[in-house]
């Protein structure tokens, strides 16, 4: 599963090469590929069953995939209700169902957590992780990061149209620079403010405790002045960057990169 992270109003630019997907080129071969529009005047069920005609699928068997499909995303209950009467949780389960009413091997998904409540969420992770387990591929295009790391295998950061990183997910939040978190509980006030100074780490509090973020070869000696001090070790741990924190120094450097795509779109080509 595939995630692309993009700035808010990204906009990518126009590309003439083809574009591919499962062999079938998504410009010319329309017949194959299928947005996810939803009239709000009709239902559930209706508008399964209108993508499934529309989708090629035998009349003798379209009643029984729009069936299970609703049930899949747990909407029978609400088959028959008009979509303007749906929640946007609900609109994004159904808006699933119909990409998959023709059970496609590769899905695209445009912001699917986007102004989801928790527990909306939720329910869409776990329909795009089933959709992983029984072997589709997912892209998805989102900007809630703490999603992306739960459900992707691999990821990629879009700025001003090029994609400046691309890999596994683990790649990405292991990149720690040779950092590490250590965790104390008993400091003082005044302990942890000179050991953010002696050490320049940066801290953070976490209820009585600190942790503390410092070049992995000041350990040693920040532990040994901890205990001096009287204060507990909680853990040691390498540090983990964030995709939130991946993503944001990504930003930073947008004016650089921008100033090399400018050049490179001016000579016909893609950046990469």
């Amino acid at each position: 599963m595939s995630c692309f992270v993009m700035p808010p109003q990204q906009v990518l630019p126009s590309l003439s090469k083809h574009i591919l997907v499962d062999g079938f080129h998504v410009v010319i071969d329309l017949e194959h590929s299928h947005g996810s529009w939803i009239r709000d005047a009709v239902t559930g069920r209706e508008i399964l069953t209108y993508y499934a005609k529309l989708s090629g699928l035998p009349k003798k068997s379209r009643a029984a995939r729009v069936e299970e499909l609703l049930s899949w995303v747990d909407l029978s209950h609400a088959a028959d209700t008009r979509l303007r009467g749906y929640s946007k949780g609900m609109l994004q389960r159904i808006g699933v169902a119909q990409a998959l009413i023709h059970d496609p091997s590769v899905v695209f998904l445009d912001e699917p957590m986007s102004g989801l409540d928790p527990i909306g969420r939720k329910d869409v992770r776990n329909l795009i992780l089933r959709l992983r387990s029984e072997g589709k591929t997912v892209l998805i295009n989102s900007h809630i990061l703490e999603d992306v790391e739960m459900i992707c295998d691999r990821v990629g950061i879009i700025v001003e149209g090029v994609v400046r990183y691309e890999g596994p997910v683990e790649g990405f939040i292991g990149r720690g620079q040779g950092a590490t978190d250590v965790v104390l509980a008993g400091v003082s006030a005044h302990l942890g403010e000179m050991l953010g100074e002696r050490f320049d780490a940066k801290l953070r509090g976490l209820g009585d405790r600190i942790e503390l973020k410092i070049s992995e070869k000041q350990v040693s000696e920040l532990l040994a002045e901890a205990i001096a001090q009287g204060a507990e070790i909680i853990s040691v741990s390498a540090h983990q960057q964030s995709l939130e924190s991946l993503f944001i120094s990504t930003l930073e450097k947008r004016d650089a990169w921008k100033s090399r795509g400018s050049k490179a779109s001016e000579r016909g080509e893609i950046p990469v």
